[in-house]
C-alpha cells in the first residue's frame, strides 16, 4: 500500500478493520512518516456505499482544515 503523504510503499500496518455491507475500511500507520490514512475496499455499490463514502470525505476535509489550523 502507498502511503498517500510520504509515497512511500508498503511501509504501513493495519490499526482497525471495520467491515461493511459494501466492503471494508481499514485505517492504516505508515512506518515511514508515522502518519495514519484511511483505505476502502468496496466489493458492492449502493446507496448506503455511496452515502458512507460521502461522509467520510466531508469528515477528512473538516479534520484536515483542523490539522492546518493548529499548525
Amino acid at each position: 500500500m502507498k502511503c498517500p503523504c510520504c509515497n512511500v510503499e508498503d511501509q504501513s500496518t493495519v490499526l482497525s478493520s471495520r467491515s461493511r455491507e459494501w466492503g471494508m475500511k481499514r485505517i492504516r500507520h505508515c512506518l515511514s512518516c508515522n502518519r495514519n490514512f484511511a483505505t476502502i475496499e468496496i466489493y458492492k455499490i449502493t446507496d448506503d456505499a455511496l452515502n458512507s463514502l460521502s461522509k467520510s470525505k466531508k469528515r477528512i476535509k473538516t479534520n484536515e482544515r483542523k490539522r492546518n489550523e493548529k499548525v
